[in-house]
């Protein structure tokens, strides 16, 4: 069963992949334990909303009352990303959503009011820096102004070739074994498709696209062996 309540995980020293549910263990260390997590975890300084890869306000474009982030959740994010903003005529910096449709639905929110769950970022001005990785950004200011620019087919190459893989991944062991990994890359797939066959895709929608479906194949390639469905794992078992 796909459990969205967010729990904690105590990893076994000397391992990289062998943990224990925190329901199993019935005295607490005490210490203070080091911060192991797989995601990066922001925490927005008011209630703020998300924006898609075009650097709109899903707010401004989807059903009344569609709620924005609330300030007292943290939120996983997995890529910072300099997106050119239309309204504000600049390039601003943002953090993509690692879970999106699990964020909305911890928060009350549906997901499938969103267009494009892929496509949901935060400004980085709008949370602070909680725990996990430091995110470089993926590309720079200038190269986020010029991207909105529409992609045309040299533009659209690599994520083709990237696309022409889906033969033998859904072949691969893996794909078979694990299904929240093949789900999130078929999602991605089918993103990647509609992307590269459209004529109004920008060369941001294409570089995202193709950064998020590699991203997939590497989940499928390398998933989090013993932890399924829970992206929260906060501490380091001694």
């Amino acid at each position: 069963m796909y459990n969205i309540t967010p729990d904690n995980y105590y990893r076994i020293k000397g391992t990289d992949n062998a943990f224990i549910d925190g329901i199993y263990i019935t005295n607490k260390p005490r210490q203070k334990m080091k911060l192991y997590t797989t995601y990066t975890y922001v925490h927005p300084l008011h209630d703020t909303d998300t924006y898609n890869i075009s650097g709109e306000n899903w707010n401004n474009i989807l059903p009344q009352n569609t709620p924005a982030l609330l300030k007292e959740n943290n939120i996983p994010v997995d890529e910072a990303l300099y997106i050119w903003v239309p309204s504000e005529n600049k390039a601003e910096l943002f953090y993509h959503l690692a879970t999106p449709s699990l964020t909305f639905q911890q928060q009350g929110i549906k997901p499938d009011v969103y267009k494009d769950k892929n496509y949901n970022y935060v400004k980085a001005s709008d949370v602070k820096y909680i725990s996990g990785p430091i995110l470089k950004p993926e590309n720079t200011s200038e190269e986020a102004k010029s991207d909105i620019a529409i992609a045309n087919t040299q533009d659209k190459q690599t994520l083709q070739k990237i696309i022409d893989q889906e033969k033998s991944i859904k072949a691969s062991k893996n794909y078979i074994k694990y299904y929240d990994e093949a789900n999130n890359y078929n999602n991605a797939l089918k993103n990647a498709k509609e992307v590269n066959a459209s004529e109004k895709s920008t060369s941001a929608e294409v570089n995202e696209t193709t950064r998020l479906l590699n991203k997939a194949i590497k989940n499928l390639n390398e998933p989090l062996v013993n932890a399924d469905n829970f992206p929260i794992i906060q501490t380091t078992f001694q």
